[in-house]
C-alpha cells in the first residue's frame, strides 16, 4: 500500500501529499531522518521509498551509522552494495550533526510564516 511507484519503478508522490508542498516535505525528510529513523535497525532504501529494509541484508552493516541500498547493486542482487560503508564514526557523526541543523533552520523558516 505504500508503494507509489509507476509501472517503470519511478516514485510517485501518494495523493495524500499532493497538497504539501516541497518545503515542508525536504522539512520533514530532516526531521525523519535526525530524530525516529531507526538507523541501527533499518536501511534506506531509496528504491523502495520506505524503511522495510533490515541492516542485516548486508553484511558490511554496523549499528552505528547509516546504511543506505544502492539503488542499482541491491539487496536481492548478487553483490548487494552498502553505500553507507565509506563512512566512518567521525563523518557520521558529522551527517547526524548537519541534519540536525538542517532540521533547526528548516523549522525557523516555517516559524517566520
Amino acid at each position: 500500500p505504500g508503494d507509489q511507484r509507476r509501472g517503470g519503478g519511478e516514485w510517485e508522490r501518494p495523493r495524500t501529499l499532493s497538497e504539501i508542498s516541497v518545503a515542508a516535505l525536504l522539512g520533514g525528510f530532516f526531521a525523519f531522518y535526525s530524530g525516529p529513523f531507526p538507523q541501527h535497525l533499518t536501511a534506506v532504501s531509496i528504491r523502495l521509498g520506505e524503511i522495510g529494509l533490515l541492516k542485516t541484508v548486508f553484511p558490511s552493516a554496523k549499528l552505528w551509522r547509516l546504511c543506505i541500498e544502492d539503488p542499482f547493486e541491491t539487496h536481492s542482487s548478487h553483490r548487494p552494495h552498502d553505500l553507507g560503508i565509506h563512512l566512518g564514526e567521525n563523518g557520521q557523526s558529522q551527517i547526524s550533526s548537519c541534519l540536525k541543523k538542517a532540521r533547526n533552520l528548516m523549522w525557523e523558516c516555517f516559524a517566520k510564516e
